[in-house]
């Protein structure tokens, strides 16, 4: 296969223009110019490649075996990732990593064309490399560096990984301690079994054969290594943020609503670190301690004369970082840390105060938690009493917030800015549900004063002395704030606005209306009529659709290795043309939208699908709690502009064959009654079973409006009969009048 080299804009020497990028109207990061040779080439092409070279090498059988399972496995999971969405190329991060790879490759042409590095879209701080010469840096470990040379020795060490083929050496090492260890052993064993399931942790032996290399390969650069030690921090302190201030609750609040002491730590916890001196005889890496041990001697003779912290540019460091760091409250909300995201959006706002973008984070993430507050029983992952610095505040904070306070909270956030941004798209969206989440608490804006209180000083003056105690009382809390009920402080600028309280009587309406809905789905008479309902199918009258990534998956629980992987991709690329198949045949226009099926010019396609997968995640993830904008809903409404349609489909299979365990018990309990019927009975139970899971969901994407039009689980064996038969129901119900 041939490796993507980047552009001519990107080799030594070539310094392009600095990208613009308006923080304060934040873009998130796309991949841009044509989709890599690797993207696009099938799977099983490259294993087939792969296996031509195996062949003609001179080792033992059982080696080779191991190495054409390995680049079965390897080259179906990486395709995978590249597929996702997560990793990104020829944007403005790739591209500057792929410039400092050119500073460290200099000298090697060679392996420079073997090697390509991508940006990955996470908020873990993380490094990675595969045995195809593809580097990975999480938007999150960019966020944690200080400097351009940090970034180099991180990527040298990598490039000793690739160079030595460290994932071929841990995975043949991982087949050998399967077949000399018990099952229990396997599962007992920490360091086997991160050795067996975590693709890319090495043994201590290939770190330090990393770090050492690495270093060699670092130092014939003119890189400075005056900050090389921090690396050490970052990887000790990459759990925290990146930064660490006090978290003002200000930013919450207004002259009249104040965040209550209640709901505020007295003192966060220390920040420990991971220990220096671990114990590291269990560990797959050597403990921090000694790589700072060993790095420091390597470099005690090594001159820091004509060596630099830049080589490719500061400027372009500090942009490409803050980049990395707006996408990381974004990324935060796809995974339900909203108390994260938070507070890296409270960080962020330190230099650009006015952003729209994250404002707007913010807003998102009270709505989040203030949706899971309202439903029982739902929650995301939150224990404050585990976070450690000054963003324990925001944890503290979101997470004893009780429902009726993150509503209001949630409430009173998304309205002012939607009052400060009134042309912004996306926040009527979550304006208009929150005042529907707001109806579960009040049925009226009574307890909401319209008039800020009086001030402590000015009681005596207006004060009746002929008051009663309880009115003494009462002016007394109106003035100090009665820390329980400070909520209701929260509207005094904003409970008479006329648009307020029409939305306020909206969502009372709609609330009611719901309410009013699924009692009636609960009763005898509503469950009928929905069963009746589900039984002849839904008829929705829709004319056009995209389908995004049909999806297919074949499992064999009986082998070592559960996934097939060719069978997969085959069945994939079949079911992808039977859609095609029969949409005409159904009545339906059908844009299908697969990464699979691009050509190299159709990058803005590529994007469009990484949008629709975040999209849908979140839908599914939050499908118990109403209907929820996307969090980039602005660019999904664009995408249903482009295709010319709001009805998007998911749909795939999961085939799977297994021995039927269960059918064993039930034959030999039959056959204890028919003794006659026993050979051919537990011939017919130890045979292989099969079945097959398909589903099929169809959301108005810009409303989040679903119909879960199939969900069906069928003890058959995958054919393209089965196949059609689901596919031509699925469609007639969505094209049916």
């Amino acid at each position: 296969m041939k490796s993507y080299l980047f552009v001519a804009a990107i080799l030594m020497g070539a310094f392009p223009a600095l990208f613009s990028q308006d923080f304060n109207k934040y873009q998130l990061l796309v991949s841009e110019g044509r989709i890599p040779d690797q993207y696009l080439i099938s799977s099983a092409k490259k294993y087939e490649k792969e296996i031509e070279a195996i062949h003609n090498e001179d080792v033992k059988k059982k080696e080779k075996k191991s190495k054409k399972q390995f680049a079965l496995e390897s080259n179906f999971w990486e395709d995978d990732l590249l597929q996702s969405g997560l990793v990104l190329f020829n944007d403005e991060v790739s591209k500057y990593l792929g410039e400092v790879m050119n500073v460290l490759l200099a000298e090697d042409p060679e392996l420079r064309e073997k090697v390509n590095v991508y940006a990955l879209r996470s908020t873990e701080v993380n490094a990675f490399a595969t045995d195809r010469g593809n580097i990975y840096v999480t938007l999150g470990m960019l966020a944690q560096l200080e400097d351009e040379a940090q970034l180099a020795y991180i990527l040298s060490h990598e490039l000793v990984h690739f160079n030595r083929k460290h994932s071929l050496d841990l995975f043949l090492a991982g087949k050998k301690m399967r077949r000399s260890s018990s099952r229990s052993e396997l599962l007992n064993n920490a360091v086997v079994k991160d050795a067996l399931y975590a693709r890319n942790t090495y043994s201590k032996e290939l770190e330090s054969q990393a770090d050492e290399e690495g270093l060699d390969l670092f130092l014939n650069t003119s890189y400075a290594t005056s900050t090389l030690n921090t690396v050490f921090d970052v990887l000790r302190y990459g759990y925290l943020p990146f930064d660490n201030i006090p978290f003002d609750h200000s930013i919450l609040e207004s002259d009249y609503y104040r965040i209550p002491e209640k709901l505020k730590l007295e003192k966060v916890q220390l920040i420990t670190g991971e220990e220096e001196d671990a114990d590291d005889k269990k560990s797959t890496h050597p403990n921090i301690a000694k790589r700072r041990k060993a790095l420091a001697q390597s470099l005690a003779d090594v001159s820091g004369e004509g060596r630099q912290t830049f080589l490719i540019s500061e400027e372009r460091f500090k942009l490409v970082r803050q980049m990395s760091r707006y996408e990381i409250p974004m990324l935060y909300l796809h995974r339900d840390r909203p108390a994260d995201a938070v507070y890296s959006a409270f960080l962020l706002k330190q230099t650009e105060p006015a952003s729209v973008f994250l404002d707007k984070i913010i807003a998102k993430a009270l709505y989040l938690v203030a949706k899971y507050k309202n439903y029982p029983g739902f929650s995301y992952p939150s224990d404050p009493d585990k976070i450690e610095g000054e963003s324990q505040q925001a944890h503290y904070l979101l997470h004893h917030i009780d429902a009726k306070e993150a509503c209001v909270l949630a409430l009173r956030y998304t309205w002012s800015r939607q009052q400060q941004y009134p042309d912004d798209p996306e926040l009527p969206t979550i304006l208009a549900d929150m005042f529907i989440e707001f109806a579960q608490h009040f049925s009226d804006l009574s307890p909401f004063p319209n008039n800020p209180p009086l001030p402590p000083d000015s009681l005596e003056a207006t004060e009746d002395p002929n008051a009663s105690k309880y009115e003494k009382i009462r002016r007394q809390k109106a003035a100090e704030g009665d820390p329980d009920e400070y909520w209701k402080m929260a509207f005094i600028d904003m409970v008479d606005h006329p648009d307020f309280q029409i939305g306020f009587e909206t969502g009372l309406a709609e609330h009611k209306e719901r309410s009013e809905l699924d009692e009636y789905y609960r009763s005898s008479k509503g469950k009928r009529e929905y069963r009746k309902f589900r039984k002849r199918g839904l008829s929705l009258g829709i004319d056009h659709i995209v389908l995004v990534n049909p999806f297919f998956l074949k499992l064999d629980t009986r082998k070592e290795t559960m996934q097939q992987y060719i069978p997969t991709e085959v069945g994939q690329e079949r079911f992808r043309e039977l859609a095609k198949e029969l949409a005409p045949l159904s009545g339906l226009k059908v844009q299908i939208l697969d990464v699979c099926a691009l050509r190299s010019d159709q990058t803005d396609r590529f994007n469009d699908i990484r949008m629709l997968n975040d999209w849908f995640y979140e839908q599914v993830q939050h499908l118990d709690l109403s209907y929820m904008p996307g969090w980039n809903q602005e660019q999904i409404n664009a995408i249903a502009e482009k295709y010319g349609t709001d009805y998007f489909l998911w749909t795939g299979v999961i085939a799977e064959r297994e021995p039927d365990p269960e059918g064993v018990v039930l034959t030999i309990l039959t056959s204890l009654i028919v003794p006659i019927l026993t050979p051919f009975a537990i011939y017919n139970a130890l045979k292989n079973r099969h079945q097959m899971l398909y589903y099929a969901i169809l959301f108005d994407v810009r409303t989040g409006k679903r119909e879960i039009i199939k969900f069906d689980f069928i003890k058959k064996k995958v054919s393209d009969t089965l196949l059609k038969a689901q596919l031509y129901d699925t469609m007639k119900q969505i094209s049916t009048e």
